[in-house]
């Protein structure tokens, strides 16, 4: 996986050196890089001992690898170090041992685990519309609202530095209301929905049969696997 991992990065390193976070046109690249970086903490995982010696230290030494990362690293080609830095902490969390752990099995964490998925799939949406509804405020009131910064349409809040603490502020405030709204009216019901599940065995008599679930029964079924079997043969020893 680490091989695997390297080579997806020098591929994505070589096509798109300036930035890692790229989407629209390496976005398959970078994803893949990602994939193997979460196979290589798995299988990190899975040959360990099952304990960590030191849970608190290593804990609190990956929080601040990742804050300082996260600060002080400019765009660039440092950036790729990152699904690697993502790999160490990954695997100092999957244990599950220190305080900092225990912190986030808080109620409020676990929520944000919980919404954590309509989190991903709406902060894209509602950040445009932000864009959108400040941009349309400075045409209103002729005021130079938003700006670009590397191919990135920006609020203009002083430096893009502070534009970007405005988006962290505008998704605690925005991102995760809406996504705790669309976990509980679209992605729990449609998770509950396929809990109860439609059986895949029915609704495949439907659809093949062109019956209904409780019209077909066992017997329907075979006939159907036995003349798709009979077919197959026929096709083969043509």
């Amino acid at each position: 996986f680490l091989g695997l991992c390297l080579a997806a990065g020098w591929q994505l390193f070589e096509r798109a050196p300036n930035s890692l976070f790229v989407s629209s046109d390496w976005g398959m690249l970078r994803a893949i890089f990602s994939f193997f970086a979460g196979c290589l903490a798995y299988d990190m995982r899975t040959h360990s001992n099952g304990r960590l010696e030191t849970p608190n230290m290593l804990e609190a030494w990956a929080v601040l690898l990742f804050i300082a990362f996260v600060l002080t690293t400019p765009q660039g080609a440092l950036q790729y170090a990152f699904p690697v830095l993502a790999v160490i902490v990954i695997y100092v969390f999957s244990f599950d041992q220190g305080r900092i752990a225990r912190l986030l099995r808080s109620p409020a964490f676990q929520k944000l685990g919980l919404w954590s998925y309509s989190i991903y799939m709406v902060h894209i949406f509602v950040f445009q519309i932000a864009k959108m509804a400040v941009s349309y405020v400075g045409h209103k009131t002729h005021l130079e609202l938003v700006g670009w910064y590397n191919n990135e349409k920006l609020v203009l809040l002083g430096t893009p530095a502070h534009a970007v603490w405005f988006a962290f502020a505008l998704s605690v405030v925005l991102v995760v209301p809406v996504a705790a709204l669309t976990y509980r009216w679209i992605e729990k019901p449609a998770l509950d929905a396929a809990r109860r599940g439609v059986k895949v065995r029915e609704f495949a008599r439907a659809i093949m049969g062109g019956l209904k679930p409780a019209q077909a029964d066992d017997a329907d079924w075979r006939s159907l696997a036995e003349s798709n079997r009979s077919l197959h043969r026929e096709r083969v020893a043509s």
